[in-house]
């Protein structure tokens, strides 16, 4: 995480948001069966829980997308720990997340490892949202890349 924050100090303009920020929200949004950066920057105006997520910060959906697209190996790293972390308290099945608030003392191993189906799911997770993008971009803006 150290390296994506450190491309991002000490750059002209305004401060960027915070990688570490951004990836929560990706993550969470995931969680949900979110895939739309639009929708994940409605969610951190509208939605308590991605307003704490996000610190009480507004990412635009374009900081959100372009955060996925540049980012994929450190969400897609992220996400195999989560999930690593939910298998081992027996809380998860790919195909279904689901979460509340309920705070467990971790007492995780390293010696779980997610097969080649996980791991290529979640590669699909983070892809079908930069897709998802992609085309909302065509739809809402046809003359903007």
């Amino acid at each position: 995480m150290s390296e994506v924050e450190k491309k991002y100090r000490f750059t002209p303009g305004n401060p960027a948001y915070s990688r570490r920020m951004l990836l929560r929200l990706v993550i969470m949004a995931s969680v949900d069966a979110i895939w739309s950066s639009r929708k994940m920057a409605r969610l951190s105006h509208e939605s308590v829980v991605y307003m704490y997520l996000t610190g009480n910060e507004k990412p635009d959906f374009r900081t959100i997308c372009n955060f996925k697209r540049e980012c994929k190996k450190l969400i897609e790293e992220t996400f195999k720990k989560t999930v690593t972390v939910a298998r081992s308290f027996g809380m998860v099945n790919l195909g279904h997340i689901s979460t509340d608030g309920t705070k467990i003392k971790a007492n995780a191993s390293n010696n779980y490892t997610l097969s080649k189906e996980e791991i290529e799911e979640i590669r699909k997770i983070i892809e079908r949202g930069i897709a998802v993008d992609e085309e909302e971009d065509q739809f809402i803006c046809p003359n903007i890349i």
